[in-house]
């Protein structure tokens, strides 16, 4: 470094700092890594503890994709720091590994088809190591028809939940998750449906229980995730709609298309058949922005396919960037539910169990006003 540098060039160089970690293992390394100090060091690990990129980093280290700038290489400095929150997040990782096999074993013994979601699932099919992919918790896809089996076995196998439902038949019908956790702390999310919103609505799940799923073993212990083609649906789904993965879920996206693990047209084609192409192409094109990639078939086809109108606008309006998530997730839930199911997704969100209120610690004067809040701030 030659003088300290001002807010624009410190942005910058982070932002090529992360394009390149999180692009590492797509392509053959440089043939000189990038030299990242000490301050831009700080500033990734900062990323790294919000986006759970702490094994990409690591990866992108040891694969020669990124070094530290200074007299000692690779060792001290933010790389020390980073090693540490590594293997931090591993020990996270291993956690909800557990917490996933004690699920499986449940929902098995209850006779109940489960799908095995996202992280764990991910790491170990998707990525060439799985502690390169960074996860929090465990996610688990069942049949909205077995939600009640699903939480008494799970109930049984010592899970619990913090907040009861707003309504059951109204979970049973509209929900999307339900968060439990063990006495551990750590934490389970069984989805009926892997996504939320205007497009979790639309999507044909029927489908995904239809399609034969990939095995996997965690911890000894066999699992059934969902086909490699629906993780790329998934993944465009959480990169796009969610807002919560951040880059790690772009870094998934074109993983599974450069890596040939999905059939990335037969993706497109499901989501066209559910009216939920507009995700996929918007994934695809800011993964390839993003991630700065070479050209793909993929990316052209993000760039210049038509887009159904309805879709564009249903993506624009209810996922702003900026609105709280339960809020667009509603909005769009109802925009894309038929009018007679309108009124009791309705009492279910305005006029929640007491129950419900009690365990969120809100009165219903108090809801009501949180509620007409964050839908105003939704549909600004």
């Amino acid at each position: 470094m030659t003088g300290p540098m001002d807010e624009a060039e410190l942005a910058e160089r982070v932002c090529h700092a992360v394009s390149v970690i999180a692009g590492s293992g797509l392509g053959p390394p440089p043939a000189q890594p990038l030299m990242i100090d000490d301050v831009v060091g700080g500033e990734i690990l900062s990323w790294c503890a919000t986006d759970r990129t702490e094994g990409l980093t690591a990866a992108a280290l040891a694969a020669g994709f990124v070094a530290r700038a200074g007299p000692d290489g690779n060792d001290g400095g933010w790389v020390t720091d980073l090693t540490a929150a590594f293997h931090q997040g591993l020990r996270q990782c291993l956690l909800a590994e557990e917490t996933m096999v004690r699920a499986v074993h449940a929902l098995t013994a209850a006779g109940l088809c489960h799908r095995v979601l996202k992280g764990v699932a991910t790491a170990h099919l998707d990525y060439a190591d799985p502690a390169d992919r960074m996860f929090g918790d465990a996610d688990v896809l069942i049949e909205r028809a077995g939600l009640t089996a699903a939480l008494d076995a799970l109930r049984r196998a010592g899970f619990s939940r913090d907040e009861a439902p707003p309504r059951g038949w109204w979970e049973r019908r509209f929900a999307r998750a339900v968060v439990l956790t063990r006495p551990n702390g750590s934490e389970l999310d069984l989805h009926v449906a892997i996504a939320g919103g205007y497009f979790g609505r639309r999507l044909d799940h029927g489908r995904l229980w239809a399609t034969a799923g990939q095995s996997l073993v965690v911890g000894g212990t066999e699992m059934v995730s969902l086909g490699a083609d629906d993780r790329l649906l998934h993944a465009c789904l959480s990169a796009e709609v969610s807002k919560m993965s951040g880059i790690r879920a772009l870094r998934d996206v074109a993983g599974l298309v450069l890596g040939g693990q999905a059939d990335w047209r037969r993706t497109i084609a499901n989501a066209q058949e559910s009216g939920v192409d507009v995700v996929v192409a918007r994934a695809i094109h800011r993964a390839w922005i993003e991630l700065d990639l070479p050209d793909h078939p993929a990316h052209r086809w993000s760039e210049i396919t038509p887009l159904d109108s309805s879709q564009v606008e249903a993506f624009d309006r209810f996922v702003p960037g900026d609105a709280d998530s339960w809020a667009v997730e509603a909005s769009g839930t109802l925009a894309a539910l038929a009018w007679k199911y309108r009124p009791a997704f309705l009492l279910g969100v305005v006029a929640p169990s007491r129950a419900n209120l009690q365990s969120r610690g809100m009165t219903r004067l108090g809801h009501c006003a949180k509620l007409f809040r964050t839908l105003a701030k939704g549909r600004r």
